[in-house]
């Protein structure tokens, strides 16, 4: 029960103030805050994904328990270059 109270907003677009609760103006129906969503998206771009190798659901069994224990010598190998970045930091102060 605890919403966000915001004040009212200017729109960009049409320039009459509307509910800052709301994602879209009152008046025009123009995007509040664009820029914020803008940078959101952009951030959301730019985030790390680790690439794995894929595994189909139509390869066979073998196939699949192969790309199994590569996905996890990945990981194991990402993970000791993220401890070694870490602790190359640590030492360097």
């Amino acid at each position: 029960m605890s919403k966000t109270i915001k004040a009212e907003i200017k729109c960009d677009k049409c320039a009459k103030w509307t509910d800052g609760n709301k994602m879209f103006c009152n008046h025009c129906g123009g995007i509040l805050e664009e820029e914020r969503v803008k940078a959101a998206a952009a951030r959301e771009k730019d985030k790390f994904t680790l690439i794995l190798i894929d595994i189909h659901p139509d390869d066979p069994f073998l196939i699949k328990i192969g790309k199994r224990i590569i996905q996890v010598a990945q990981i194991i190998y990402m993970t000791f270059l993220s401890f070694m970045l870490w602790l190359i930091s640590m030492v360097a102060g």
